[in-house]
């Protein structure tokens, strides 16, 4: 075990609080600090390893990640939001006041060396991005919160985009507001690269078809992170919260949504593509209101496209999702940051 953590230590790039040493129990106790976080408190880890005759083997993994400034409500949220994760469990012990991230390594059924070892560094893997998980989360805790609804819009208008339902007029507020959502803050090639697909539309260069995808992908799922506790998932379980949500967007944040055009022959269907429902949880009154809040596309003398078959866009398979800061990414990253290109 103590091997384990000393190897950790540089993949993760930790500083201990000398002494490091093993008790004679199997058990380590030892405060660290990330590299990058070189303020605050020491974080307190414990490690023991169950060996022995007629034991299980196993390895047990507490840290304490003390917060004193984080309030109760937020402190809860934190640690539900970092559980969510599903690398490690966390709960947030309020007298304290900190967040305590646990994680077991069970070998039962193989006793090879190298496979328990191999096994250990995955856990600790786990544990150290859950802590930095928890720290980061913790900051945002603090901060100002994201609008639900211009995510919302974000989230919905992102997933039109990418399945080709909907356009937006170029230079429009919603044109603008996707650049700015979609394009990599201060780099300048990125944001030119984007605007061209936005203004290219359905007919953009079908060989950059794959690098288009990623960015509007990464973008939907992270506003899907920040909308977690105001849209179900899926979101087809609870329809209404949808329309309610889309209602309420519509009303309360109209500026993303001015400027989206719909750009095949059922609104019916692009919009239960873009709130991820079923097409038949979308009722034709429904769809008759936005028929009359969006415009649709008139190619001259051409009709609309048809909409891709349900049972195809309910079961196409995710591109694949980029996130920039390895494993708590999704969590922590905001909307506007994604990774690079290739």
């Amino acid at each position: 075990m103590l091997e384990a953590l000393h190897g950790a230590a540089p993949e993760h790039r930790l500083q201990w609080q000398p002494p490091f040493l093993p008790s004679a129990c199997g058990r380590v106790a030892a405060a660290f600090r990330f590299d990058d976080e070189p303020e605050g408190e020491w974080l307190q880890m414990e490690a023991q390893a169950a060996i022995g005759l007629g034991r299980i083997p196993s390895v047990q993994v507490r840290i304490c990640i003390p917060i004193p400034q984080l309030q109760a409500q937020a402190g809860f949220g934190v640690a539900n939001d970092a559980s969510r994760l599903g690398l490690a469990a966390v709960h947030f012990d309020a007298p304290a006041p900190a967040l305590v991230v646990q994680q077991v390594a069970v070998f039962a059924g193989f006793h090879d060396e190298a496979v328990q070892r191999e096994t250990t560094l995955n856990m600790l893997a786990a544990v150290f991005a859950t802590v930095r998980a928890c720290l980061e989360l913790a900051r945002a805790a603090e901060g100002n919160k994201p609008d639900e609804l211009e995510s919302f819009a974000t989230c919905v208008i992102s997933r039109m985009i990418r399945w080709d339902v909907a356009m937006l007029v170029p230079d429009s507020p919603a044109f603008r507001h996707m650049l700015e959502a979609a394009a990599r803050p201060d780099d300048e090639a990125d944001r030119s690269l984007v605007d061209r697909w936005l203004r290219a539309g359905v007919a953009r260069d079908p060989a950059e078809e794959r690098d288009f995808q990623h960015p509007f992908f990464d973008l939907e799922q992270r506003c899907r992170w920040i909308l977690r506790d105001a849209m179900p998932n899926p979101p087809s379980a609870a329809p209404q919260r949808q329309l309610q949500l889309l209602e309420r967007a519509l009303s309360d944040r109209p500026e993303p949504w001015n400027g989206m055009v719909i750009a095949v022959d059922d609104i019916r269907g692009a919009f239960a593509l873009g709130l991820d429902l079923e097409i038949a949880q979308v009722t034709p009154s429904q769809a008759e209101q936005l028929r009359r809040h969006f415009p649709m596309l008139h190619p001259a003398g051409q009709p609309l496209p048809a909409l891709p078959p349900q049972d195809y866009w309910l079961t196409k398979p995710s591109h694949p999702q980029l996130l920039p800061h390895g494993l708590q990414g999704l969590a922590i990253a905001s909307p506007r940051t994604r990774a690079p290109l290739r």
